[in-house]
C-alpha cells in the first residue's frame, strides 16, 4: 500500500469527484482512477459507489476513510519529528528569527493549505509574533502597497495580477491557478452538466460569500437580472442555504471542502469564469525581509 494512494483516496472522498480531485492534486484523472482501483484490488473491497456524475463512499469506504486519515496524520507527525531532528543536528548555528510579521490573507485561503502553513511556521519560529488580517481578496494588494501589512496572500484576477507584475517595488510569487465551481442542491437539476456558464444561472436564487463576490463577474447586460438573495462573509451560512435547496452558490476549489459531507449537492465547473491565480507578494524593500522570505518558504512547502 502506497501512502500517496491514501492521500488521493481522501481527496476523492472529500470532492466526491475523481476529476475535481485530480485538479486539486495537479494530477491526471486516469492516474487518480488507477490509484483508486489499485486500492480496491489490494484490499478486495469496493470503496466507492460510482455514478455518471459523482462517486460516493460505500459503508466500508467510510470506515476506510477514517483509518486512511489517521495513517496520513501519523505519517505527517513522523516527518515533523525527523525534520525537527535534522534541523537541530544540521542547522544548530542558523540565525534565530524573531520580530513581528503582519499578514493579509483572503479568507477563502483559510480553508486550504494556509492553516497548516501558519502552524508550521510558528512551530519552527516560536519567537516571531504573527498578526493575521483576513480581508476580501480584492483588498489585499492595497494593504501591501499602503504598508498596512507586511505580506499578502490572495486570489488575483488578470488585471490585478498584471498590475503587481509590473510594479518593480513588489516581489510576487504565483503559487497556483484557482478554479471556480457552481454548487447546487440536486433539486435544481444540474447533475447531468459537465460544466455550466454564469449566464445560465443568473436567474436562480444565489447565496454568495462576500469574500468571492460572483455578481461582479456577470456581464453588464445581465446587471439587475442576477437573483442574489444573500451575500454574507459566513461560508457556513451560505452552505446552509445550499444544502436546504434555497439557493445555489459559486466558490473556488479551495472552499469546496466545506461541502465534503453533503451528498445531495452537485459541484460543477464554471466554464466562463476566468481562473484566479493564488499569489504571495510583499515589498522588496521591507525591513522584515528575512522573516518574509522564511514565511514564503514555508508557504511553498505546503501549497
Amino acid at each position: 500500500m502506497r501512502t500517496e494512494h491514501l492521500r488521493y483516496f481522501v481527496e476523492v472522498s472529500k470532492c466526491r469527484s475523481i476529476s475535481i480531485a485530480a485538479e486539486k492534486l495537479f494530477l491526471t484523472q486516469p492516474a487518480i482512477s488507477s490509484a483508486m482501483k489499485t486500492l480496491e484490488k489490494e484490499f478486495e473491497v469496493m470503496l466507492f459507489k460510482r455514478s455518471k456524475n459523482e462517486v460516493t463512499l460505500t459503508e466500508i469506504g467510510t470506515k476506510f476513510l477514517a483509518q486512511a486519515e489517521k495513517i496520513l496524520e501519523d505519517e505527517a507527525e513522523l516527518y515533523t519529528l525527523i525534520n525537527k531532528y535534522q534541523t537541530k543536528e544540521n542547522h544548530s548555528n542558523d540565525t534565530i528569527l524573531y520580530g513581528s510579521l503582519s499578514i493579509s490573507v483572503a479568507l477563502l485561503l483559510s480553508y486550504s493549505f494556509f492553516q497548516d502553513a501558519i502552524y508550521d511556521f510558528c512551530d519552527k519560529n516560536p519567537l516571531i509574533n504573527l498578526t493575521l488580517n483576513h480581508d476580501a481578496a480584492t483588498h489585499i494588494p492595497n494593504n501591501i502597497l499602503l504598508n498596512n501589512s507586511d505580506i499578502g496572500l490572495s486570489i488575483l484576477e488578470k488585471n490585478a495580477l498584471y498590475t503587481l507584475q509590473n510594479d518593480t517595488t513588489i516581489h510576487l510569487r504565483e503559487l497556483y491557478n484557482e478554479k471556480a465551481y457552481v454548487i447546487a442542491h440536486k433539486k435544481f437539476g444540474f447533475r447531468n452538466k459537465k460544466s455550466i456558464n454564469l449566464q445560465s444561472i443568473c436567474e436562480f436564487p444565489i447565496a454568495q460569500t462576500s469574500l468571492f463576490p460572483v455578481a461582479q463577474y456577470f456581464s453588464k447586460e445581465l446587471e439587475g437580472k442576477v437573483n442574489l438573495i444573500l451575500q454574507s462573509s459566513s461560508l457556513e451560512l451560505v452552505k446552509k442555504f445550499v444544502i436546504k435547496a434555497k439557493a445555489i452558490t459559486v466558490l473556488t476549489s479551495m472552499a469546496l471542502d466545506i461541502f465534503h459531507d453533503t451528498p445531495d449537492v452537485d459541484i460543477i465547473p464554471a466554464s466562463d469564469l476566468e481562473n484566479g491565480v493564488v499569489c504571495l507578494f510583499y515589498k522588496k524593500d521591507s525591513s522584515n525581509l528575512a522573516l518574509l522570505q522564511a514565511f514564503e518558504q514555508t508557504i511553498l512547502e505546503h501549497c
